[in-house]
């Protein structure tokens, strides 16, 4: 019996190993460069914002600047929006409860490993469906600032073929 009590610490310990990693790269990696994609979706459409505002104190018709000014707002709102979605991150650690609660015997350290093994898979499941949440939203915005840019080159080019006559 001992044996088969050692295995399965055994095991629990690799599975709490393998949900610790990936939960150390969700929290460490996965999710702040989502941050930083927002944020260079953020800057890139602000500068798109100004440019049409200059545009428009230079006597641009207003027409001609509308589509890259909704494209970059919807990107710019889509973001903040899921920045907001994004406050609150789930660490992992059990609470102190749980860990009191877990019952003197011999298989204290095996329901010890499971409530830490829980308690990370929690942390994990959050934190994906948090990055799934996020993705979404971002994809979104970065179509909507694609848009805008392509719709200002469409309309850069009209417009010097205008200048031009042609």
């Amino acid at each position: 019996m001992e044996n088969s009590n050692e295995a399965y610490e055994h095991n629990l310990k690799l599975y709490n190993e393998s949900v610790r990693k990936d939960l150390d790269i969700t929290l460490t990696s996965t999710i702040p460069t989502q941050k930083n994609l927002m944020k260079t979706i953020l800057w890139l459409n602000s500068s798109v914002i100004g440019l049409c505002l200059a545009a428009v104190s230079k006597d641009f018709a207003i027409i001609y600047i509308s589509m890259p000014f909704v494209f970059s707002y919807l990107a710019i709102i889509t973001i903040l929006y899921s920045l907001k979605d994004g406050r609150i991150k789930t660490l992992g650690t059990p609470s102190i409860k749980s860990i009191e609660n877990i019952t003197p015997n011999e298989y204290e350290k095996i329901n010890g490993f499971i409530t830490l093994n829980e308690s990370y898979k929690k942390a994990l499941d959050n934190n994906v469906e948090l990055i799934q949440k996020r993705a979404i939203k971002i994809a979104f915005a970065t179509n909507m600032t694609i848009l805008s840019i392509i719709s200002i080159f469409i309309i850069t080019v009209l417009h010097i073929n205008l200048m031009k006559g042609g």
